[in-house]
C-alpha cells in the first residue's frame, strides 16, 4: 500500500520574485501582524538604506503598499500601543494587530515640537495673567471703567535730578535741594526689545514716532522705600498717528530705585545733575471702542 502523499513542495521562485512571498508549504510571514520578522533585510535591498532615506520613502520600492514591516524588538506589539517599549529611532514603522496605531518617528518628533511650542506659549500667557493679577493697583490710581490696556512696557533708565535753590517759603527755608528734572529711559517689551523711549515732559515716544505727553493726577507710595512713587497720569497732548496716538491714561507702577540722592547738593554742587537708576512698568490705556 502506497504511503500517504506529503504536502506539496513549494514551487521555486521566478526570476526577480521575492522568495518570502511564494505561496507553498510555509505561509507568508506578513500575514501575521504580531510576529516579528527577522529576515526582511535580506529580502528587500531598499531596507538597507539609511534611516533618513527610509523615512523619506515611507514605503520601499520593492514592497507593496500594504506590507507591514516589523521592528527589531523583543516585545510583541499590541492593539492601541503608540510605540514599542524598546524601539529605536532608526527602526522602521510597525503595526500591531488590526487597528493599532502605527509608530512613526518623524510624526512623533513633529508632534512633540508643536506641543512644546504650545506649552511655552500657554506658560507665557499664564505668567503674564498672574503678574497682572498679583499687581494690586491702589484705588486712587485706577483708571475709569471705560478704559482698556493698549500696551504694557518696561521702563529702564535713570531719573535725573538737578541741584537747585529751594524757594524761601518751602521748609526748612532757603537752600539747595535735589529736584527731579527729567526721566531718561528706554521702553522695552516682554522680550527685552526696545519699543520706545521716555524723556522730559513727561513724554513717551514709540518706535513708530507717535508720542504722548501726560500730567500727574494721583500718586501712591511704592512697595519699597527706595523706589519712586507710583503714578496715574492723564494724556494732555499727542503727536503722530502711531501706537500712542489714542492713549488717554498712563500708569507708572512696580517701581524700583530712582529716589533722589540723600546728600551731595550744596553750594559747591549748585546746578549739577545726578542720575539715579530706576525701573518701572508703564501701562498705556485707550478708551473702549
Amino acid at each position: 500500500m502506497a504511503g500517504r502523499a506529503g504536502p506539496p513542495s513549494p514551487r521555486p521562485p521566478l526570476a526577480g520574485e521575492d522568495a518570502s512571498r511564494v505561496e507553498g508549504g510555509r505561509r507568508r510571514a506578513y500575514q501575521f501582524p504580531n510576529v516579528l520578522i527577522q529576515n526582511r533585510r535580506r529580502t528587500c535591498p531598499a531596507e538597507r538604506a539609511s534611516p533618513v532615506v527610509r523615512a523619506a520613502r515611507r514605503t520601499p520600492a520593492c514592497a507593496p503598499p500594504f506590507r507591514r514591516r516589523a521592528l527589531r524588538v523583543q516585545a510583541p506589539l499590541r492593539t492601541g500601543t503608540l510605540a514599542p517599549t524598546a524601539a529605536s529611532w532608526s527602526a522602521p514603522r510597525a503595526f500591531g494587530a488590526v487597528g493599532a496605531i502605527p509608530y512613526a518617528p518623524w510624526l512623533t518628533r513633529q508632534y512633540n515640537g508643536n506641543m512644546i511650542r504650545l506649552t511655552l506659549a500657554a506658560m507665557t500667557m499664564l505668567a503674564a495673567a498672574c503678574a497682572q493679577t498679583s499687581l494690586q493697583i491702589p484705588e486712587n490710581l485706577k483708571v475709569p471703567a471705560t478704559e482698556t490696556v493698549l500696551l504694557t512696557a518696561l521702563g529702564e533708565g535713570k531719573q535725573v535730578y538737578a541741584c537747585r535753590s529751594r524757594p524761601g517759603g518751602v521748609p526748612p527755608g532757603p537752600g539747595l535741594e535735589w529736584y527731579l528734572d527729567r526721566p531718561e529711559a528706554r521702553l522695552l517689551d516682554e522680550s527685552g526689545k526696545q519699543i520706545g523711549k521716555h524723556y522730559k515732559g513727561p513724554t513717551w515716544e514709540a518706535a513708530d514716532g507717535s508720542k504722548v505727553t501726560g500730567q500727574v493726577l494721583q500718586r501712591a507710595n511704592a512697595r519699597k522705600a527706595d523706589a519712586v512713587p507710583w503714578l496715574l497720569l492723564k494724556a494732555t497732548s499727542h503727536d503722530g498717528d502711531g501706537t500712542l496716538a489714542r492713549v488717554s491714561y498712563i500708569q507708572r507702577v512696580d517701581t524700583e530705585g530712582g529716589v533722589a540722592p540723600a546728600e551731595g547738593c550744596d553750594q559747591t554742587h549748585a546746578g549739577s545733575e545726578s542720575g539715579v537708576p530706576y525701573t518701572a512698568r508703564y501701562l498705556f490705556y485707550v478708551g473702549r471702542q
